[in-house]
């Protein structure tokens, strides 16, 4: 059987990354996604929002860019 991604993992490793960046803002805003949903669905809505906003902020370096466009992609997948 193949294993569904892990959303939230991937979202908390991006932000962990900016985070070891000096990005606590953008890092504390994938956090926030996370923590303040009340659904799954809230939740995976915001994520998408915030990581599209990252990515057109310019402030992610490449390792997180793909990352980010990897989990935009899934929760594209998942919310169409």
């Amino acid at each position: 059987m193949a294993s569904r991604p892990d959303y939230y993992a991937s979202a908390q490793a991006i932000a962990t990354q900016l985070f070891e960046r000096g990005e606590f803002d953008w890092s504390g805003q994938i956090e926030d996604a996370i923590e303040s949903g009340s659904t799954a669905t809230e939740i995976l809505m915001r994520l998408r929002s915030v990581v599209q906003n990252l990515l057109a902020s310019g402030v992610a370096n490449d390792r997180e860019i793909g990352a980010a466009k990897a989990l935009v992609i899934q929760l594209d997948g998942v919310l169409n």
